[in-house]
């Protein structure tokens, strides 16, 4: 019993130590904003609501509280090319980020999501 836990407890750092170590980088809205202006692609993770009442122009969907949605809109995102992503305030990107740099992709997240965006007067679209 006692060494199940311990070799529980050495497989849960690893995969840990795994999933930390793959590409994803939290970037500042001036950051975003100049990588965005190269070949990726730029993902919304909020809700269709809140995408419906202002996004980031050019952003896919993918409703990362709809796990079944995600799946199927992030699916066929290509690996060569890097993701850049947000969400409201930073949670659900970065949970998001986790995953898809998991999955072997380049991912770029909006540190402090699209109310940092907005706060710093950027365009959003409708």
């Amino acid at each position: 019993m006692k060494q199940s836990k311990v070799i529980s407890i050495f497989f849960f750092i690893v995969l840990l130590h795994a999933v930390s170590s793959f590409s994803q980088q939290q970037l500042s809205v001036k950051a975003f904003e100049k990588g965005i202006q190269n070949d990726v692609q730029l993902i919304d993770v909020r809700t269709k609501n809140e995408y419906d009442s202002g996004h980031i122009k050019n952003a896919r969907l993918a409703n990362w509280y709809d796990k079944v949605e995600f799946s199927k809109n992030t699916n066929s995102l290509n690996k060569s090319i890097p993701i850049y992503l947000y969400c409201k305030s930073g949670v659900r990107s970065g949970e998001a980020s986790k995953l898809l740099a998991s999955k072997g992709f380049k991912v770029f997240e909006l540190k402090e999501g699209i109310d940092q965006w907005i706060s710093e007067s950027k365009k959003i679209v409708y």
